[in-house]
């Protein structure tokens, strides 16, 4: 690795993505940095918070495949993830990027690599006019991310993680405790295999804030199909949920 320092970018393709873009909350932040883990193929995650003057200071810990190019890492709209990543999720590329405007630390080491990196991003360092030096760090394989998140409580960050966690398929730790997870299918009365999708039939008529989609984790409210069922004269309507 050559690199010495670094700059952040924005890639052409994110305008084609634009209103797929978010305003970076606490809870979109952890959404992004969790499917990160996950695509790379962490088995968990730890997430360690303490209070700061100025708010929450997150740290997230994954034992995935870590990342290679420090550039890719910060570049918006393009994330860097295998062709096989880009053909079955079409990720955004937003990842470390939901990260914009707030002072982080990201240190990593992939796994074909003898030793890793880190840099250290501070609050106005994401727009591109200035370099963020990259500097060599001999750790273990993975990837550690440390932000602070102005304005947020331990509790609130607590309470958020838990939901954004919810139907997420790998086991996170909040403060060294165990996050609480939920099968988004459990209460379905049928459940079939499609594509590597699980639909599931419930009983009842649809609610407009009730999730509809569960992608990895990211539950999603959306349109889908309704079915009814004929017994003895009267008609029972079901709907579906899609899980993946």
């Amino acid at each position: 690795m050559n690199l010495t320092v670094i700059r952040p970018s924005v890639s052409p393709k994110t305008i084609t993505k634009v209103t797929r873009l978010f305003n970076g909350t606490i809870g979109d932040i952890l959404g992004e940095l969790l499917q990160n883990s996950r695509r790379a193929g962490a088995s968990r995650i730890d997430i360690a918070c303490c209070a700061d003057q100025d708010g929450a200071r997150l740290t997230l810990v994954d034992d995935g495949s870590g990342v290679a190019d420090p550039q890719t890492m910060i570049a918006l709209g393009d994330s860097g993830w295998s062709q096989h990543i880009h053909e079955a999720e079409d990720p955004a590329g937003m990842g470390v990027f939901s990260l914009a405007g707030k002072d982080t630390r990201i240190s990593t080491r992939h796994a074909d690599a003898d030793t890793g990196w880190s840099v250290h991003v501070p609050a106005d360092g994401w727009t591109g006019a200035q370099d963020i030096a990259v500097v060599p760090l001999a750790r273990p394989v993975g990837t550690t991310i440390t932000f602070l998140m102005p304005g947020v409580s331990e509790q609130t960050t607590e309470r958020i993680l838990r939901e954004v966690a919810k139907f997420y398929p790998l086991p996170v730790f909040f403060n060294g405790a165990h996050v609480p997870r939920e099968d988004f299918l459990a209460k379905a009365i049928y459940i079939a295999e499609w594509n590597g999708s699980q639909i599931g039939v419930f009983e009842g008529r649809e609610y407009h804030q009730d999730p509809t989609t569960n992608f990895h984790g990211m539950a999603l409210t959306r349109k889908l199909a309704s079915v009814s069922e004929s017994l003895g004269g009267k008609t029972y309507p079901h709907i579906l949920q899609v899980s993946r």
